[in-house]
């Protein structure tokens, strides 16, 4: 299990919005959180490989993937 997964807990430790999930992640990539059954284990496409800032989750089902960037 990767270290932010370990630190934070996100299966008991997840903030809510409603009746949904909100993890604020950043430094576990999408592909470790569906080994550790966080999120369904379909194909997330490039997105799989990408340490993503944040997810929504509605019963392990990915809603929406956060990006906070630099603005340019």
């Amino acid at each position: 299990m990767s270290e932010e997964l370990l630190q934070r807990d996100p299966i008991k430790n997840s903030e809510k919005i409603g009746s949904l999930d909100f993890y604020n992640i950043g430094a576990t990539t999408v592909t470790a959180l569906k080994e550790y059954k966080i999120i369904r284990g379909i194909d997330y496409g490039s997105v799989e490989n990408k340490k993503v800032d944040a997810l929504i989750v509605y019963k392990k089902n990915v809603i929406a993937v956060i990006e906070c960037k630099k603005p340019s």
